[in-house]
């Protein structure tokens, strides 16, 4: 899981939905700037190991320029490529195609960037099954996202009032539904057989217009506060859902991983 590149060779050769690799470099490489804008318009190049975003770049092209998107700031040009590499740590990285989401999905937030499904499956006895989901839709105005529970049953999701007539001019709580959610639950349970080894996986999931697609499996899926739906621990959700794991009560209330 830790080499995501492996990870999604292995997942191509079994049929599933990943994204396309077009190069993998280090800092010192001469990158192809111009090679991979021809094959694709909007490109991300990320750590073979990112997490968290972090030392991930977006690239585009700007009139007849190049444009670097790191850390909310924008770069141009060869001045830019040498800006954004001193900025980057030392690693390989991975180059591929920037994905949209899916169009319907547009109308949920007041951005162009693309909108992640962060769902985690669990294994018992073999089988896998989903426990928990978020939506994450973004929010440029402030450089973060607004998380929303996913109904991982049937791929709904609420959109509380307050949101709806901020950024969708609705001032009405609405239930939305994650198009192809079937897709989404079939394409986790061939991901996460290829890695049976490990109880719980948290999947970054980007749905377009005609796939679903997973950008990678995570285990450490539970750390980040900014994913709290609702402000509430993803784990305490899991831990009430799962019966692979137990509350022993203790002097401090403790969880035992059988």
């Amino acid at each position: 899981m830790s080499n995501k590149l492996t990870f999604a060779e292995r997942l191509s050769k079994a049929g599933g939905q990943t994204v396309a690799t077009l190069d993998s470099v280090n800092l010192n490489d001469n990158w192809a700037i111009e090679a991979w804008l021809k094959l694709s318009d909007n490109v991300f190049i990320k750590p073979e190991s990112a997490s968290r975003s972090i030392g991930c770049v977006s690239l585009t092209r700007h009139d007849t320029d190049w444009q670097f998107d790191y850390l909310g700031k924008q770069y141009y040009g060869d001045e830019g490529l040498n800006a954004v590499k001193a900025l980057l740590p030392a690693c390989k990285y991975i180059v591929q195609p920037l994905l949209s989401h899916h169009s319907e999905m547009s109308a949920w937030q007041d951005s162009d960037k693309t909108i992640t499904l962060r769902v985690v499956s669990c294994l018992e006895q073999g089988k896998c099954h989903l426990v928990i989901g978020n939506l994450e839709l973004n929010d440029d105005s402030h450089r973060r996202f607004n998380v929303f529970a996913i109904d991982v049953l049937n791929g709904s999701v609420i959109l509380d009032q307050d949101y709806c007539a901020k950024v969708m001019g609705v001032d009405l709580t609405t239930r939305v539904t994650i198009p192809f959610w079937q897709s989404v639950v079939d394409e986790i349970t061939l991901a996460h057989s290829l890695c049976a080894d490990v109880h719980t996986v948290g999947w970054d999931v980007v749905i377009t217009d005609t796939e679903v697609v997973l950008l990678e499996g995570n285990i450490n899926w539970g750390v980040n506060p900014l994913q709290y739906a609702a402000q509430a621990p993803l784990l305490p959700l899991l831990i009430s859902q799962s019966s692979q794991f137990t509350v022993t009560p203790t002097k401090a209330s403790t969880v035992d991983l059988r």
